[in-house]
């Protein structure tokens, strides 16, 4: 009688890589990645304080004055579904510089938009721009932080997001009273800038931090 061969003993998973909490690595990402989440979103709903200044501006009614957050998230939703699988191609840390700079140049041409229909438009174009880091920011942090800390830098990131969205509609109100709407969709296109050339440097140092 021929022994009983032993049960196949499964493959062992290689150790766990990524920037672990307290390392240089992961402060710069999580600094990087917690601003380009408060820019997005301050972005995304600068206009909403502005509702009753466009219906001014344009003569247009309240209800209409809301395209200017609705196109916006619309376009922004349908974007999605395109970004991720390109993500794959071009790279997320690209995709993200990319999404930083577009939004702030469209974000700039909509506080010089001559009429309400090129508005609308741009505000439709910003939600296109911003999908690029909502749809890539939770694989690039699996990529990048190490899987005991995911839960921890992803609740960062939400946390970013959801200053900016605050931001963006708080901030607004009090520079259109003193400038008007044109002046107050500035900061977040500054932000949205400053926040490109920020990361760019940070994916640097984290990268050369991790192959150290």
């Amino acid at each position: 009688m021929s022994p009983t061969p032993d049960p196949p003993t499964p493959a062992t998973a290689g150790p766990a890589t990524g920037h672990l909490p307290g390392t240089a690595g992961y402060r710069l990402i999580m600094i990087s990645m917690f601003a380009a989440g408060m820019a997005t979103f301050v972005l995304m709903y600068a206009t909403q304080a502005l509702l009753p200044e466009f219906a001014t501006a344009f003569s247009i009614s309240p209800t209409k004055a809301t395209l200017s957050i609705t196109l916006t998230t619309a376009a922004l939703a349908v974007t999605l579904l395109v970004v991720g699988p390109v993500s794959e191609y071009v790279g997320r840390t690209p995709l993200i510089r990319f999404s930083a700079w577009a939004a702030a140049l469209v974000g700039l041409a909509c506080a010089l938009a001559p009429g309400w229909g090129s508005l609308i438009a741009l505000r439709a174009l910003e939600g296109a721009a911003l999908a690029g880091l909502p749809a890539v920011a939770t694989a690039y942090l699996r990529e990048e932080v190490h899987p005991s800390a995911g839960g921890r830098a992803a609740g960062l990131y939400i946390g970013g997001t959801a200053i900016g969205g605050m931001a963006g509609r708080l901030l607004t109100a009090p520079i259109a009273d003193a400038y008007g709407w044109r002046a107050a969709l500035a900061p977040g296109c500054r932000q949205s800038r400053r926040t490109a050339r920020f990361a760019a440097r940070v994916f640097r140092c984290a990268r050369s931090s991790a192959l150290s």
